[in-house]
């Protein structure tokens, strides 16, 4: 079940929110952005008191991937940094020279090779693999499209096989967390509480709906006066309103109730 606390008041949708927890009486998974972890663990301990605030986790999606990993296995090795990251991507790029149809010519090129890393994160974080870009590639049956498609998707994919060799890429936790939640059932008893976002990426969006399939009750609180973008896309709360329009989509698509919303009210 797939429920919405709307409002532009913060602290109204909050309260609302806080309330909503507290009411559930059980285990709940509250999920921030991770530079409001801290705030919203101290809010909780200060609304809902010490015994309720106990059976509330906050997590960023980076924590929760974490506690996936924790309880089902899935964290050994260490997490890539930066450097690391350039070196393998250069490696590969070399490595792949021969093969290349489009970007043979940028083969010594270093700033390219930043750029590639930069486009991989950004494929990663949309929820896609190099897979997606060989089958753009054949979909587009030749033409400079199709090679350069057919280029990134070798480069990537041979980088990827350099990393996971001895390295943990932080961009691909929630996909590994993904693979395992498939087969597995961490959210079937416990609620799930979303506060303190505008909009998801791809990659997390495909982790929310494996929990509005498993979760008894998702609440998430979106800052917007309804669900419903009545502007055609350029109003203020467009984005949040979009983001809404998505999760409950994703929410039918595995079977989910999506409830009225819940508007908050300011006090007074």
């Amino acid at each position: 079940m797939l429920c919405f606390i709307t409002g532009t008041n913060e602290q109204a949708r909050r309260s609302t929110l806080y309330s909503a927890i507290k009411d559930w009486g059980k285990g709940a998974f509250l999920i921030v952005p991770e530079q409001f972890s801290f705030e919203s663990e101290k809010l909780l301990g200060e609304t809902l008191g010490a015994e309720s605030a106990q059976k509330v986790e906050v997590l960023s999606f980076s924590r929760l991937c974490n506690s996936v990993f924790r309880r089902f296995g899935g964290v050994a090795g260490e997490y890539s940094d930066d450097t690391t990251k350039l070196l393998l991507m250069g490696a590969a790029l070399h490595e792949c020279a021969d093969s290349l149809k489009y970007y043979k010519k940028n083969v010594q090129n270093a700033a390219f090779i930043e750029k590639l890393v930069q486009t991989d994160s950004e494929i990663k974080n949309a929820g896609l693999d190099f897979a997606d870009l060989l089958r753009l590639s054949e979909e587009a049956e030749g033409g400079v499209l199709s090679d350069k498609a057919a280029d990134l998707s070798a480069i990537f994919s041979l980088y990827d096989a350099m990393l996971s060799k001895s390295f943990l890429d932080p961009l691909t936790d929630i996909s590994r967390a993904c693979d395992i939640l498939s087969e597995r059932d961490f959210f079937s008893e416990t609620a799930v509480f979303i506060d303190n976002f505008t909009g998801f990426t791809g990659s997390e969006y495909k982790l929310l709906r494996i929990i509005l399939a498993q979760a008894p009750l998702v609440t998430a609180s979106l800052c917007c006066p309804d669900i419903y973008d009545r502007t055609g896309g350029p109003g203020l709360f467009s984005k949040t309103q979009r983001t809404a329009a998505r999760l409950a989509r994703e929410a039918k698509a595995v079977g989910a109730t999506v409830m009225k919303p819940v508007f908050a009210e300011p006090c007074g």
